[in-house]
């Protein structure tokens, strides 16, 4: 008797047959065939529960226009785009629903709209626990799941971590970054692949912050300095890329992971002065770079093609969630206006349908997140771009390339257009405009004047320039009143501590300027000085006079001043950035007693031992997150 199972081609699939058909028809042999049986089964199931991992990989700055299958600089010589694009389907049309990182995050792992999930800025209350996650998900159906994260904003509060056994947000900010480069966090993803995965399936997203910060040194594999810049940036990102991708293959899991590449949003066009960037609705910075590479198996062909219909970062999420086995859940009232489709049949075939007219929603929360003013929001809708402003206007991304004229929006009686606005505010947006009370001057500041110590005296003849045409009282004293400290300008620090009408920034007036001068000084003194900075200070230098305890006093109040040079450092960067991150205290600087009182000639020894003594010390290389 012959009888064949279907059992795949596992190792034990011979023998099986083999003892088959030896056997004659008795019960010994009925006996012998039910246990082969379910031992067939068994084999089956263990097969079943093999599991195809997903890789996500989310960058800052990388828009579509960053053709990185096509660039010039793939002829490094480990370039992880190489290894990539060939065997990727490239998404030419793929826009993400915000300008900023936690919604558009938030959406890729709900598969929803900010509309929907309600995250709509960087700043809290983050993710709400009732929304599902794709990691949740995932960790339900026995993968393994980690996040790793490149920096601010995307931090456990930030509500991303649901799902997430890992969620990697350990920072050490240096005295040259304040962020995770993607070169460590490969290493990160290296040790929790060898040690926590194994060959179990996993869901490992990546945030990637590194091109926002072009201004930052970075260096090679062979320990040598790169040069400044957004390309260079890139080609870090390359090699890193290249890194991640030769680990996987090692550990076997290449072929059987869907590897997702996804910008967040694009970088700042020069040409585009009439709109804060991250206002900036334009193709430019909603049009993102996407990729995704399929599992294989070891026989298949590579999927290397291009998709060119529109699609959105709603469809990613979407399309994880359909990878991780859960179908598409039941469409809440909201989605009959914007949609949000799976891209799994597409990625499995070429043939797979689309719809043909599509509107996707963009929007950005950046002025909600401050509290200035309401959300912006447009539609994209094939080669139509429409912004719901409070004089709706359209571009034709077909025959004005670089959006600079927009068309005449004819009222409700232009169908094509009206409907996508009609539907916008049937979901609660509502027509935007730029606050009156808010001047835009104070944004439209240029980033190397920022981030650059060099450039603090043009930084002040900025701010300065500014604030004489009646321009209110806002941060900008704040640093102008730093900076002129430092540059002991008494004059223009006059002005600003006038404008800023801080009365305890008089000498006469403020408790802790009175104890300069004193050797001794009771509790209550003490008590009304509240600058704890200021109190180190003065303890340090009677502590050198006493010789009494001075090496404790000193470490501490170094300690203390490079942690507050180094929360302003961030401050300044945040504002190179226009304050992307939302945390108001990431946007005034904080001036102590201690700054003011250096600015006396006879503290101008002082002044420069603290200068070169934090330019040494190794506090500035091992602070942690928490200003953020």
């Amino acid at each position: 008797m012959y009888i064949e199972y279907s059992l795949g081609t596992h190792d034990g699939q011979e023998w099986i047959h083999s003892a088959e058909r030896d056997c004659t028809l008795n019960i010994r042999c009925i006996f012998r065939i039910i246990v082969l049986f379910f031992y067939g089964i068994i084999l089956a199931s263990c097969r079943v529960e093999e599991k195809n991992s997903i890789l996500i990989l989310t960058f800052e700055h990388l828009n579509s226009l960053e053709n990185i299958c096509n660039r010039e600089k793939n002829s490094l010589r480990n370039s992880g785009f190489l290894e990539l694009c060939p065997e990727s389907i490239r998404f030419t049309h793929a826009y993400v629903p915000s300008t900023l990182t936690l919604p558009n995050l938030s959406t890729l792992l709900t598969g929803l709209y900010p509309y929907q999930h309600q995250v709509r800025h960087n700043g809290p209350p983050g993710l709400n626990s009732e929304f599902v996650t794709i990691a949740e998900v995932a960790l339900q159906n026995n993968f393994r799941t980690a996040f790793f994260s490149g920096g601010p904003p995307v931090f456990r509060k930030s509500g991303l971590n649901q799902g997430f056994e890992l969620f990697n947000e350990n920072l050490k900010i240096t005295s040259r970054t304040i962020h995770n480069p993607f070169f460590e966090q490969v290493l990160k993803f290296r040790e929790w692949l060898s040690s926590e995965v194994k060959n179990q399936g996993f869901l490992a997203a990546f945030y990637i912050p590194d091109l926002l910060f072009k201004d930052s040194t970075k260096t090679n594999d062979l320990g040598e300095a790169r040069s400044l810049g957004f390309e260079n940036q890139l080609e870090e990102i390359d090699e890193s890329l290249f890194q991640l991708i030769s680990t996987m293959k090692k550990a076997q899991t290449w072929n059987k992971t869907t590897v997702i590449l996804m910008g967040l949003n694009g970088r700042p066009n020069p040409e585009r002065t009439s709109v804060i960037q991250p206002l900036n609705l334009h193709s430019e910075n909603v049009q993102v770079t996407l990729l995704i590479k399929p599992s294989y198996s070891s026989q298949s062909s590579r999927a290397q093609r291009t998709f060119d219909d529109p699609v959105s970062m709603a469809d990613v999420g979407r399309t994880v969630f359909e990878l991780l086995g859960q179908g598409l859940r039941k469409k809440i009232d909201s989605e009959a206006y914007f949609p949000a489709l799976s891209l799994k049949p597409n990625i499995e075939s070429t043939s797979a349908p689309w719809p043909g007219q599509r509107a996707i929603p963009i929007e950005s929360g950046w002025l909600l997140g401050h509290n200035f003013g309401q959300i912006r929001s447009g539609v994209v809708l094939n080669h139509e771009l429409i912004f719901f402003d409070e004089k709706p206007k359209y571009f034709n991304t077909l025959t004005d390339r670089l959006e600079s004229r927009p068309n005449v929006f004819h009222g409700i009686n232009d169908k094509q257009i009206s409907v996508p606005i009609q539907n916008l505010i049937k979901i609660g947006y509502k027509a935007w405009k730029w606050p009156d009370s808010l001047p835009v001057a104070q944004f439209q500041i240029p980033q190397e004047l920022w981030w650059r110590s060099e450039n603090e005296n043009k930084l002040l003849e900025r701010i300065d320039q500014i604030t004489k045409s009646g321009f209110p009282s806002s941060p900008l004293d704040s640093w102008a009143a730093l900076i002129s400290m430092r540059s002991r300008q008494t004059k223009k620090l006059s002005k600003f501590i006038k404008r800023l009408n801080n009365p305890g920034w008089s000498y006469e007036k403020n408790s802790c300027y009175q104890l300069s001068n004193q050797m001794k000084m009771s509790f209550t003194e003490r008590k009304n000085c509240r600058s704890k900075l200021f109190l180190l200070w003065l303890d340090w230098n009677l502590g050198e006079n006493r010789k009494t305890e001075s090496e404790l006093v000193k470490t501490s109040f170094f300690k203390s001043l490079a942690q507050l040079e180094i929360k302003r450092r961030i401050q300044k960067i945040n504002w190179g950035l226009n304050l992307i991150w939302n945390d108001y205290s990431l946007s005034v600087p904080e001036i102590n007693e201690l700054d003011l009182i250096l600015t006396k000639p006879e503290f101008v020894k002082d002044r420069l031992l603290f200068s070169r003594t934090l330019e040494n010390l190794e506090i500035l290389n091992q602070q942690d997150s928490a200003f953020y």
